[in-house]
C-alpha cells in the first residue's frame, strides 16, 4: 500500500530518501569528505554578497562578527568591555582631567562608539559619586605635585586689567584664581610695597581691599620701597620676579619681555624664553594662550607641568637678527 504522505517526483518516480532529506546525506559516510571547503554561495547570498567565493575561514569570521554586533545591540557586558581605550578618547579625557582608568570604566557602560558628549556626561556623573570624589581628591593631590610654581608680575597684571589707566586689583585676583582652580598650590604675586598706601590721583587703585585678602592667604610678596625726603625709592620688582622664578623653576606670568634686564642679567634669558606666560583679559576674564611657545610648541597644560623638558636646541647667536626665521637650525 503506497504511503499517502510521500511525494512523487516528475515521471512518477518516487524520490529516494537520501536525495530528499538532508539529514540522511549529512549523516552518510561520504557526505563529509565530499563537502567543499572553498566557497559558500548560501551564506554569501544571505549577506548580500552575490556570487562571491568565500573560504570557510571567511565564513566563520563573518559569523562571529555578526553575532558580536548582535551582542553589542543587546548590551552584553562581555562584548562591550574594551581592553584599552582608543588613543583619541584617552587624549580627550586627559585634557579634561580624567584618568584612562576612569575612561575605560565609562566605555564599559556606553561602548567605544558613543559620542564625546555622552562620554563626558558619564565622566562628570561618575565624579559626583562618593568613589569619584575620593578619586578626584587623589588625582588633585597627584596633579598638584606635578605642576610648576607660578610667579605673577602683579603690577603688569593690574595695569593691564585697568587698561593702563588704573591699578586694578581685581585683575590680580582673577589671575590667582585661574591657577589655584587648576590645582597650583605655589602661586606668588610680586607687588611693590607702596601699593598698600593711599593711591595718588594720577595713579588710582581700585578694589584695594583685594590686596589685603590675598596677603592674608600668603599669596603676595611685597617688594621693598621707601621715602627719603619726600622722594619715593622703589626697588626693581622685576629682579625679584626673575630671581624667584629661576630658583623655583617657576612660570612667570607677565606681558613684559624684560629686555632691559636681560641685557644686564643674561642668566635669566632661559626663564624669559622658556617660562614666560603672556596673557589677555577678555571681557575682564584672565585668559592665557593655549600655545604659550607658539603653534608648534607645547599646549598650556604641558607648559604648566613639570613634565615639560626644556629645549636642548642651541640658541642662534644672531638672535632676532637671524634672517632664516623659522628655518634656522
Amino acid at each position: 500500500m503506497p504511503n499517502s504522505g510521500a511525494s512523487v517526483g516528475k515521471g512518477g518516480r518516487r524520490p529516494d530518501l537520501n536525495e530528499e532529506d538532508s539529514c540522511y546525506s549529512s549523516c552518510s559516510e561520504e557526505s563529509h569528505p565530499s563537502l567543499s571547503r572553498e566557497s559558500s554561495d548560501t551564506i554569501g547570498s544571505d549577506f548580500g554578497l552575490g556570487r562571491l567565493h568565500l573560504g570557510i575561514d571567511d565564513v566563520l569570521s563573518l559569523h562571529i562578527r555578526y553575532h558580536y554586533f548582535i551582542a553589542l545591540d543587546d548590551d552584553a557586558p562581555e562584548a562591550v568591555t574594551p581592553l584599552s581605550a582608543p588613543p583619541h578618547l584617552v587624549e580627550f579625557a586627559r585634557n579634561l582631567g580624567y584618568s584612562e582608568d576612569r575612561l575605560i570604566s565609562v566605555l564599559r557602560r556606553v561602548g567605544c562608539g558613543a559620542g564625546q558628549d555622552r562620554i563626558l556626561s558619564e565622566l562628570v556623573q561618575m565624579g559626583r559619586g562618593s568613589g569619584g570624589v575620593q578619586a578626584d581628591t587623589v588625582a588633585a593631590t597627584t596633579t598638584a605635585s606635578t605642576l610648576r610654581p607660578i610667579v605673577i608680575d602683579g603690577s603688569n597684571i593690574a595695569m593691564t586689567h585697568g587698561r593702563k589707566e588704573m591699578f586694578s586689583c581685581a585683575g590680580i585676583r582673577d589671575c590667582v584664581r585661574f591657577f589655584t582652580d587648576r590645582g597650583h598650590d605655589d602661586v606668588l604675586v610680586f607687588i611693590p610695597q607702596f601699593r598698600r598706601e593711599t593711591a595718588r590721583a594720577d595713579c588710582p587703585i581700585t578694589d584695594q581691599h583685594i590686596l589685603d585678602e590675598l596677603d592674608a592667604e600668603r599669596r603676595i610678596v611685597w617688594t621693598p620701597s621707601r621715602r627719603i625726603n619726600g622722594r619715593r625709592i622703589v626697588c626693581h620688582d622685576d629682579l625679584y620676579i626673575l630671581k624667584t622664578a629661576e630658583e623655583k623653576d617657576a612660570v612667570v606670568v607677565s606681558n613684559d619681555a624684560y629686555r632691559d634686564l636681560l641685557r644686564e642679567h643674561p642668566q635669566y634669558r632661559r626663564i624669559v624664553e622658556q617660562r614666560l606666560l603672556m596673557y589677555s583679559f577678555v571681557d575682564g576674564k584672565f585668559m592665557p594662550p593655549e600655545d604659550p611657545l607658539g603653534r608648534y610648541g607645547p599646549r598650556l597644560q604641558q607648559f604648566l607641568s613639570n613634565n615639560l623638558t626644556p629645549s636642548t636646541a642651541q640658541l642662534c647667536p644672531y638672535a632676532r637678527k637671524c634672517t632664516y626665521g623659522s628655518k634656522c637650525k
